[in-house]
């Protein structure tokens, strides 16, 4: 399981989880400053010590190629105060980028104006956003954890080298859990649009289902 660990300065008093589906996904540490660094490393690992030289060449070629992803998903996460982050680096890498396809996080909100409540999230997210390409689909939905407001969005993410926008998907949770009272829980799974939407939604609504939120120790 990912976890956010209180920050030092004793601010966050609470400790918010999810499990990861499978060990390609691998725990990014956004507030340690060689966090890129040890999720490479640990790329870089992959083809073990018993490996032939070109597969551990081939490992450390694809350590290098996600480098510079995961240091930009790590700075726009410290950005959001977003922890824990969790990156989906797959076993084989990638024929053309992203190298990092899937990034999963969660971050603490205050509630808006309108209340504490689905519909009050949900009221907020149907503003506009410069980013989103489409409408957002916005529903009210239950989790484990508590009440939820859902929201699948398709959004423009910076543009590629060929200067046309790149698209990213983005499914959301705003979960009002019973345990954490005073405030709401985000978990947000973003994936690169083309092809698989559909599985990687999937994919960010069990993971959803495993979202855990407690009091941090000493809290």
């Amino acid at each position: 399981m990912a976890e956010l660990e209180p920050d030092d300065d004793g601010r966050r008093q609470w400790v918010a989880g999810f499990d990861l589906p499978d060990d390609q996904w691998l725990v990014l540490d956004v507030h340690a400053l060689d966090g890129p660094e040890q999720v490479a490393a640990r790329i870089a690992e992959r083809a073990g010590e018993a490996a032939a030289e070109d597969a551990r060449e081939a490992a450390e070629r694809y350590a290098e190629a996600a480098y510079e992803e995961l240091r930009a998903i790590a700075e726009s996460a410290a950005d959001l105060h977003a922890a824990p982050v969790a990156v989906c680096v797959p076993a084989d890498r990638p024929e053309f980028p992203p190298m990092v396809p899937a990034t999963a996080y969660t971050a603490r909100h205050e509630p808006p104006d309108g209340g504490r409540s689905p519909a009050a999230i949900a009221a907020v997210l149907r503003g506009p956003r410069e980013y989103r390409m489409t409408p957002p689909d916005i529903r009210e939905t239950e989790l484990p954890l508590g009440p939820a407001c859902r929201v699948r969005e398709l959004a423009r993410h910076g543009a590629g080298p060929d200067g046309r926008p790149v698209l990213m998907e983005y499914l959301s949770f705003y979960v009002l859990p019973d345990s954490f009272p005073g405030g709401v829980l985000q978990f947000t799974v973003t994936w690169a649009a083309p092809g698989r939407g559909p599985e990687w939604e999937k994919i960010a609504e069990e993971m959803a289902l495993t979202l855990g939120v407690r009091p941090a120790e000493g809290g």
